[in-house]
């Protein structure tokens, strides 16, 4: 029997295990309290974004870059091959 995967905070309240759990929207294994609540989650988060909320990713979006002078950045690349951790610069 399919098991609930939970709320994002957490796993499931009341620990579904049963033919009540089926696959949700998100493709996730879900009982109908878990699936009810997300829904709502989402929907609270949406209604916030579309008010201009301070949850809303769009301002952030927009938001100019910090200045950055060129001559600091230094990119490194980490590659792990057979185990092994190769660093360059």
């Amino acid at each position: 029997m399919p098991r609930c995967e939970g709320l994002p905070f957490g796993p499931c309240p009341r620990k579904v295990n049963d033919d009540s759990v089926v696959i949700g929207k998100g493709d996730l294994l879900l009982c109908p309290s878990c699936d009810s609540e997300r829904r709502r989650q989402f929907d609270e988060a949406l209604k916030t974004s579309k008010r201009g909320g301070s949850t809303s990713r769009s301002a952030k979006i927009n938001e100019k870059p910090a200045e950055v002078d060129n001559a600091e950045v230094v990119h490194t690349v980490n590659v792990t091959m057979h185990g092994v951790l190769y660093s360059t610069v």
